[in-house]
C-alpha cells in the first residue's frame, strides 16, 4: 500500500528499492519485475559495446560510461536520452576508440514529463 512505500522500501524483498522499480518502470509489489542490465557484449574487432537490458515504454533511457568506478567519472556515452525498443528489450551499441578497452556502464531511466 501507498501509506508504507517509501523511496527505501522494499515492498518485494528483490533488493530494488521501491523508488528504483518505479523509476525504471517496474512493480514494486511483484518480486519477478525487476531491472535487469541483460548483457553486455564486446566485440573486440570493432571495439563495440552491445548493450541488452529490460525496458518499459513510458520511460526514456540514457547509457553512462566510465574508465573507472570513481565518483564523478560519468559521462554520456554520446546516444543522449532515447526512448525504448520495442517490446521488453532494448539493445543498443556504443564504439569506442582502440585505446580504451575497459569500460563501465551505467543505465538510468526517466520518466519524461506528461504533455496535458
Amino acid at each position: 500500500s501507498l501509506s508504507v512505500m517509501n523511496a527505501d522500501s522494499d515492498q518485494d524483498g528483490d533488493l530494488f528499492p521501491d523508488r528504483d522499480e518505479y523509476l525504471f518502470g517496474t512493480d514494486p509489489t511483484d518480486s519477478a519485475s525487476f531491472f535487469d542490465l541483460d548483457a553486455v557484449v564486446v566485440l573486440l574487432s570493432d571495439l563495440e559495446y552491445i548493450i541488452t537490458f529490460t525496458s518499459h515504454p513510458s520511460r526514456v533511457y540514457e547509457i553512462r560510461v566510465s574508465d573507472t568506478l570513481a565518483p564523478n567519472s560519468w559521462a554520456d556515452s554520446g546516444l543522449g536520452m532515447f526512448s525504448p525498443s520495442g517490446g521488453t528489450l532494448t539493445v543498443k551499441s556504443l564504439f569506442f576508440p582502440p585505446s580504451t578497452v575497459r569500460k563501465f556502464f551505467h543505465v538510468q531511466a526517466f520518466k519524461p514529463l506528461q504533455v496535458p
